[in-house]
């Protein structure tokens, strides 16, 4: 296991919110971003401000993520050009999807708003409207506060960031990761009925695996943007398979089974392998769940397609 120190001041409760480009269905709009606008500098104080939020709860900070950063990008440009705004994309991808099948296999929460005029924006309004809708997200007030709960979730460890926008709307997108295991390369496209062989390394003191949960859900289909405006928030399908630890010294779980995953405790190695045979064509998420000092959480959301 490699030597990294990690703790959390607050505990809140942690909503599984885990990134392909699609070419769209309709005619886009024009997708440019001015030249007059630093959105360099931009995204650096949007991210200082998520710093300065989380700090003020008791939270650690988190670090600016490029790979993330360039996944948002690819959806809010997508956004802007066929003006919706969701976390579904127009190919039926949800948000750990589209991050898993570019190559991630951190967990991922996202966070997206957008704002749009048929009068159209003075150009030089667009940073204040960028951080109104960040800012309008984090103060969010229970039961709706999805978004500052996303913002706020102790296990994150890094975000992306991107904006985008023109003469007449604004997009945002946020995608906040949990980063604690290091995964070996694994294949994303495999054929129904062969093996999936999961094998990883935990980053962090402190932290053990608590299960690996197999998700299933059929291939997502292209939705419509009328469709895409009236969605809300998302989740992980209930079709599942849950994995536990392998026991020693003869001890089994409730269910007389010793477990399927190999864990070495002293350098924190892990592997599973995972057959797929009898099971169905689809998209199969692989969770790896995690304990810390008494709390459970997602860190990987790993997506393969099975054919």
């Amino acid at each position: 296991m490699k030597k990294y120190k990690i703790s959390f001041f607050l505990c809140l409760s942690f909503i599984i919110l885990l990134n392909f480009s699609f070419k769209g269905f309709s005619t886009p709009k024009t997708a440019t971003n001015s030249s007059t606008i630093n959105t360099e500098q931009l995204k650096q104080h949007i991210f200082q401000l998520i710093n300065q939020e989380r700090r003020s709860q008791g939270l650690r900070p988190i670090e600016l993520d490029d790979f993330a950063s360039k996944i948002a990008e690819r959806h809010a440009k997508e956004m802007l050009e066929y003006e919706f705004t969701s976390h579904w994309n127009q190919a039926g991808l949800k948000p750990y999807m589209r991050y898993s099948l570019a190559g991630g296999t951190d967990a991922v929460g996202e966070n997206v708003a957008g704002k749009w005029s048929n009068s159209g924006f003075d150009n030089s309004r667009i940073p204040s409207i960028i951080e109104q809708l960040h800012l309008a997200m984090f103060n969010e007030t229970p039961p709706n506060d999805s978004h500052r709960r996303t913002i706020l979730s102790p296990e994150y460890t890094h975000v992306g960031l991107a904006f985008m926008f023109n003469n007449y709307r604004v997009q945002i997108a946020e995608e906040f990761l949990a980063r604690y295991i290091e995964v070996e390369p694994i294949e994303r496209k495999v054929k129904l009925g062969k093996d999936i062989l999961l094998k990883g390394e935990l980053l962090f003191e402190g932290t053990d695996i608590h299960t690996i949960t197999i998700t299933y859900e059929p291939f997502p289909e292209p939705l419509e943007v009328a469709f895409l405006n009236r969605t809300g928030g998302y989740s992980f399908p209930q079709d599942r398979l849950v994995l536990r630890p392998k026991l020693t010294d003869g001890r089994v779980y409730s269910d007389d089974s010793t477990g399927e995953i190999d864990v070495d405790q002293k350098t924190g190695k892990f592997s599973c392998q995972i057959n797929s045979k009898g099971g169905k064509a689809g998209v199969y998420t692989l969770v790896v769940t995690l304990n810390h000092e008494g709390r459970k959480f997602p860190a990987t959301n790993i997506c393969i397609e099975v054919k």
